[in-house]
């Protein structure tokens, strides 16, 4: 793979991560969904850790 694509792949997932926290965040705002809310960030802040992990160990 070369460097374009990976980078390419390393943007597309960071927005997918962003899009997911202000989803969350605007469930927790409307008052309704908190706990949906938590566990979507939770998710999200999981993968990430996991994935970073993988990709630098």
């Amino acid at each position: 793979m070369d460097t374009g694509a990976r980078i390419r792949n390393w943007i597309l997932f960071y927005l997918i991560s962003l899009v997911g926290l202000l989803w969350a965040t605007f469930l927790m705002a409307s008052g309704g969904w908190f706990w949906v809310s938590i566990w979507t960030v939770l998710a999200v802040v999981g993968t990430n850790i996991i994935i970073l992990l993988l990709r630098f160990r």
